[in-house]
């Protein structure tokens, strides 16, 4: 009997050992494991966010990394004109998880793009920061003048899930992974490709941009958002809530959307009291846009620090 039992006390730790084995520690490239194919609970609150740092700064031809306000854009990070690695990802999904943001929505333009580049370090940066952070793909090929043929869309979203979308960090709903689609005026016809792409939307969890007239588009996706600035906010009733601190282009010589912290709290609170399943903000770092809730530095108001972090954390109250 005493054999028998160290002999299951044993078949035990195998087992156990070969399971870490499977699910690992958080590291990029592991096995996606998951009970019930959803890592979060509606309503998600999720951040756009930009990985192209340092070649933005530079969209303007000329940038002195160490001037401020010398670069393309209007205000100044508190980091100063940073260079995207590791430790700047571990410190953005820190002040993300401040403003209970769960989710970042990562700008991808295509294979081996500076976009592209960066997605391992954040689903490493994600696990190592305890694992509760996910990511997902914002796909912004779709904004040029060329559609992607529905070829060129499985070959994409094939390369994606395969190097990303089974990372315990990478964020999945109703069982598949989900990808944000910027579309920058679509219509029902790009749906068309989308739903060959992914089996008619089994394969992947897709929300598109919205386009007039798209609740009557045939064979819907799993969901839609906006991408946009408006001083109330943008409602998609039963889809997504979308507020933005500001938007000014830096080669604009004002403000579309100014920034107004009070403003913004509200917008929160109306977000939040709406209940819409995706809690959206433009963005936590697009700073070529000024929409960034990241810490930061205004050209003409000042010091806004961790301001609409801690708002966001607040639900702004």
């Amino acid at each position: 009997m005493t054999t028998r039992i160290a002999r299951l006390i044993v078949l035990a730790l195998v087992l156990c050992l070969a399971l870490l084995s499977v699910t690992g520690g958080g590291q990029a490239g592991q096995s996606r494991v998951s009970a019930n194919g959803d890592d979060l609970v509606f309503p998600i609150r999720a951040a756009f966010y930009y990985p192209w740092y340092t070649g933005n700064w530079f969209d303007k031809g000329s940038c002195n990394l160490s001037v401020p306000f010398s670069c393309a854009t209007v205000h100044q990070p508190l980091a100063g004109f940073y260079n995207q690695n590791y430790g700047k990802v571990r410190w953005d999904i820190d002040n993300m998880q401040r403003a209970k943001v769960t989710t970042g929505i990562t700008s991808w333009h295509g294979i081996n793009h500076r976009t592209d580049t960066a997605v391992p370090d954040m689903l490493r940066a994600a696990a190592d920061d305890g694992g509760n952070f996910q990511w997902a793909v914002y796909y912004e090929l779709e904004s040029g003048s060329n559609d992607p043929s529905v070829s060129t869309l499985q070959s994409h979203l094939s390369y994606i899930r395969t190097r990303y979308a089974n990372h315990n960090n990478y964020l999945w709903k109703a069982g598949k992974p989900v990808i944000f689609v910027f579309t920058n005026g679509g219509d029902c016809e790009d749906l068309v490709r989308w739903r060959q792409a992914t089996s008619n939307f089994t394969q992947w969890y897709v929300s598109p941009q919205v386009f007039g007239g798209y609740r009557t588009c045939p064979n819907q996706p799993s969901t839609w958002h906006q991408y946009a600035g408006e001083p109330n906010g943008d409602r998609q009733a039963g889809f997504s809530f979308t507020i933005a601190p500001e938007v000014w282009l830096w080669f604009e010589s004002s403000a579309k959307l100014t920034r107004d912290l009070s403003r913004f709290k509200s917008n929160i609170r109306a977000q939040v009291a709406a209940r819409d399943p995706w809690q959206l903000i433009v963005s936590y770092n697009e700073w070529g846009e000024s929409t960034v809730i990241e810490p930061g530095v205004h050209k003409s108001q000042g010091y806004w620090g961790n301001s609409y972090l801690d708002a966001l954390s607040t639900n702004g109250n």
